[in-house]
């Protein structure tokens, strides 16, 4: 019983969190992936970067979980992404569902990135197509 207790416990309180990569290292694996050619493979990367997406999340993504701005609606200005909708039944790791992340950084701009990989898509076709052991 003392065995699964701490267990437990270590589930709920982890010892220490990781560091995320700094913008330097990322940028410099996404160049040498536009390098070998994976280019959605980069754009992948740098929308979990941008957006703080486990790589699962971003690689089960359709195309229909990219909401385009709206230029007129105060505040809708900015490209979203929609994480894990409830209408599909998804739920994240943590259980929630219907996350909205909106990509608002003006450093990097992925709309026009997500605008061509979303050019000629159904809507319930995978935003990226590759598996995740690419990344």
């Amino acid at each position: 019983r003392t065995r699964r207790a701490l267990k437990g416990f270590r589930t709920l309180a982890p010892t220490s969190s990781r560091f995320g990569l700094p913008w330097e290292w990322v940028s410099g694996i996404c160049n040498s992936m536009v390098r070998l050619e994976l280019v959605e493979e980069a754009i992948c990367c740098l929308l979990c970067f941008n957006t703080y997406l486990r790589p699962g999340e971003a690689t089960s993504l359709l195309v229909e979980d990219v909401i385009n701005p709206v230029k007129k609606a105060r505040g809708y200005e900015k490209m979203a992404i929609l994480v894990r909708p409830s209408e599909r039944g998804e739920k994240t790791k943590v259980g929630a569902s219907d996350d909205t992340v909106h990509l608002d950084k003006h450093d990097l701009d992925l709309a026009p990135f997500l605008l061509a990989l979303t050019a000629g898509k159904k809507p319930r076709q995978k935003l990226f197509d590759f598996d995740t052991s690419h990344l």
